[in-house]
């Protein structure tokens, strides 16, 4: 099958001479390598831009036409038809030679992308009535997934345009506190602007990466500014894992995925500050997320290094096992742990926060679950369809055509041409208008169905705490412990009364434990 852009080139121009004096929405083959790729990727935006696709080279009442990239990912250029063709006319001019000579108006991703799937609608709401003389649904998208495609549609446009280039993996000291240090952000804007570590006074809480497996993934603008961040983790396993992701533009977030998948990283599938959550495999083109378990060494780290007390808020590696020298994304309550979950690099009780309750660790405390069904979006694909609104036309079973009922399929009547096939014994299914497809009944084109799992909530109630999202802390039973990790002096007390403890457990015998816990404790110091 051909590609996109392979039919652009062949059909496009001699087409286009057919239509010099109609209204025609045609985009410049630049523009259409980036819908060819949004349309074929197995992403839910691939919906939107197949709405692109069908318009092209369609005959339709429009003024935006002649589509071309604009000087950055934001903007669209178009012109209008009559423009066109009275500057082709006077110059004689091939349609590159407009798009390349002519400047046109700009136009915002996003409100283009509304625009076009209501010409889209419009397109065939026209050839349904005109074949059948009946109605037909119009395909809509919520503004979530519009956001999708327009960030979709600039981070194709930033890679088609070698940004991927100015991303670099950092390790040393200094480059890692550059990257985190608001002052040389690109901008203040996105989740890199928002960022708890960005502030100067948090530069010594970032001491525990120096003494651990981890590089920074960066992406720099032009000038030489901090536009994206992300740590990246060398498991105890040898895999690498990309936490989550701060950038100043949302559409970056898919630049740094598209790094993790071609240097076949471990990435997560929502980019938030979620432990427990999903995360993507390399293998299978990355088409499937599930929960695993991460974990990696902590190397020449121990309670009262590099400062101490002071750690960075961590939003996937949260849980600190510092005499195992280990750190994780989830809990094992066979040894203790620090919680790194404060934006002052503080940490209290690690299993409870010094709250004396304790967490859901299923739901993290929310008394819900993501709907493992429909993804959290309270709606699963099309069963019928698979999530694109249509299928196969039954009159003609795709083919676009039908055998002529006025010839009988011969394409002659009593020894001359058929004037209605004329001659070729076939003629345009009219239910399908010669698209081969036809709306879906299932979902009235929608595409999707609501998910019976979670009747349509994207969330279920959590089996393990029954919803209430806490329980009293296993660890402490309640009494909180708090800030037994606030000093040094602190944390060595607390030892010393875990052996003491531990010992009594064991023999009761008092001159023994002294000699185990002073033997320990000079140990550990």
């Amino acid at each position: 099958m051909k590609s996109y852009t392979e039919f652009l080139l062949e059909k496009k121009e001699n087409d286009l001479l057919e239509l010099l004096n109609e209204a025609v929405f045609i985009m410049a083959p630049e523009m259409s390598d980036i819908i060819d790729e949004l349309y074929n990727s197995e992403e839910g935006y691939s919906k939107i831009a197949k709405c692109f696709y069908m318009l092209d080279m369609e005959d339709i009442d429009t003024q935006i036409s002649y589509l071309n990239l604009g000087d950055d990912n934001s903007t669209i250029t178009f012109l209008k038809p009559e423009k066109v063709d009275k500057i082709r006319k006077e110059k004689e001019w091939t349609i590159n030679d407009v798009w390349v000579n002519v400047k046109g108006n700009g136009i915002r991703v996003g409100r283009l992308t509304r625009k076009v799937i209501e010409l889209y609608n419009k397109s065939r709401s026209v050839k349904t009535t005109k074949a059948t003389n009946s109605s037909i649904s119009d395909v809509k998208f919520t503004d979530q997934e519009i956001e999708k495609f327009v960030n979709a549609y600039k981070s194709q446009y930033d890679f088609n345009n070698n940004i991927m280039d100015n991303f670099s993996l950092v390790s040393s000291e200094d480059d890692i506190k550059e990257a985190y240090l608001e002052d040389n952000y690109y901008s203040g804007d996105g989740t890199l602007g928002g960022s708890c570590m960005r502030n100067d006074d948090a530069q010594n809480y970032l001491e525990l990466y120096h003494n651990t497996s981890v590089n920074l993934l960066v992406l720099k603008s032009a000038n030489n500014k901090i536009m994206g961040r992300s740590v990246i983790w060398t498991l105890s396993d040898g895999r690498k894992f990309m936490d989550r992701t701060y950038t100043n533009r949302d559409s970056d977030v898919d630049l740094f995925i598209k790094y993790a998948q071609e240097n076949r990283y471990i990435y997560k599938a929502e980019q938030d500050s979620r432990a427990h959550t999903y995360f993507y495999e390399p293998g299978d083109n990355y088409n499937n997320s599930s929960f695993i378990q991460l974990e990696s060494k902590v190397y020449e780290f121990s309670i009262g290094n590099n400062g101490g007390e002071e750690f960075p808020y961590m939003d996937t590696m949260k849980y600190l096992y510092w005499e195992e020298g280990i750190i994780r994304n989830y809990k094992d309550k066979s040894n203790y742990y620090i919680k790194l979950e404060d934006v002052d690099g503080w940490c209290d009780c690690a299993e409870c926060d010094g709250e004396g309750r304790e967490e859901c660790n299923k739901c993290d405390g929310d008394g819900n679950n993501t709907c493992e069904d429909c993804r959290g979006y309270g709606y699963e694909e099309c069963s019928r369809c698979n999530g694109y609104g249509d299928n196969m036309c039954k009159e003609c079973d795709g083919d676009e055509e039908v055998e002529c009922e006025e010839c009988d399929g011969e394409g002659y009547i009593d020894g001359e041409t058929c004037g209605t096939c004329g001659g070729s014994s076939k003629v345009t299914c009219v239910t399908c208008d010669g698209y081969g497809t036809e709306n879906c009944s299932n979902c009235d084109g929608d595409g999707r169905e609501e998910c019976g799992e979670c009747n349509n909530n994207g969330t279920i109630e959590c089996e393990t705490c029954d919803g209430d999202g806490e329980g009293e802390c296993s660890r402490c039973g309640g009494y909180s412990h708090r800030d037994f990790f606030v000093s040094n002096w602190s944390r060595r007390i607390w030892l010393f009364i875990k052996h003491i403890h531990n010992s009594i457990l064991e023999d009761h015998k008092f001159n023994i434990l002294v000699d185990k816990t002073e033997n320990g404790t000079k140990n550990k110091n």
